[in-house]
């Protein structure tokens, strides 16, 4: 973990009560407890959607691509 990601993490990690394990992103509706693929691609899905563009051609996906590419 790097630093700038562990300064990240630690405040929500202490104002939990520092716990020794469970989810650091709990999904609150889902009943595995942490994030589901819907919890993401759902959002995506409906934001292209909104703003006109063909959710087909435009997959969370490729997206994740570009961002870590660059």
């Amino acid at each position: 973990m790097t630093p700038r990601v562990r300064d990240i993490i630690q405040p929500r990690w202490n104002a939990a009560g520092k716990p020794e394990n469970g989810w650091l992103f709990p999904a609150t509706r889902a009943k595995v407890g942490d994030i589901v693929d819907n919890t993401i691609y759902e959002p995506h899905t409906n934001a292209v959607e909104k703003i006109g563009l063909n959710p087909g051609e435009f997959v969370l996906y490729a997206l994740r691509h570009t961002c870590l590419t660059r």
